[in-house]
Order: C-alpha cells, then structure tokens, then sequence
C-alpha cells in the first residue's frame, strides 16, 4: 500500500502594514466618492494589491480580474435575485407558500 506524504506549502505576505492601511482608505475613498458606483473597481485594486504581496511556495500570486468583470456579474446577480424574489412573491400571492 503506497503512502501518501503531503508536502506542506510555505505562504508569506511581504506587504507592510502602512500599505494595508493606504490601499484601505484609497478603496474607502473610491467608494465614498462615488456613491459606491466604483466599489467593484476599488475592490479589484485591493485585491490585486494583496495577491502582489502574497507568495505561496515562493510563488507570487497573480490577480486577474477587472472592475469591470466583477460589475458585470453585479448585474448579473442583481437581475438573478429579482427573478428568484418575483417568483417567490406569485407564489405567495396565489397561497402556495
């Protein structure tokens, strides 16, 4: 019977405290200013900023995603919800809870 031995996987995060809290309050910053309208976009930046500082196994971790991406499946989502919430309202209305 073969045994299986793990490899452990060694993770660090060379970012510095000073720039979590920057990259923080230029995200609050975005999202305030716009009324929210660019939060996807300010997620992405902190985001990519984390995986830029991450390494996993000496290899750095690599964000690819767009604010834009990530507002398309906003919408997506949005329209999906009121879908499942419309069906959820007729069927109350006609007494089938």
């Amino acid at each position: 019977m073969d045994q299986f031995t793990a490899t452990e996987k060694v993770s660090e995060f060379k970012g510095g405290l000073l720039g979590l809290i920057g990259i923080n309050i230029l995200q609050g910053l975005i999202i305030c200013f716009t009324f929210g309208l660019c939060a996807p976009w300010a997620i992405c930046v902190k985001e990519r900023w984390i995986a830029k500082h991450t390494y996993i196994d000496g290899h750095q971790l690599v964000f690819d995603g767009t604010g834009g991406q990530l507002f398309g499946n906003y919408i997506k989502w949005f329209l999906l919800t009121l879908i499942t919430f419309g069906k959820l309202l007729e069927a109350r209305s006609k007494g089938k809870t």
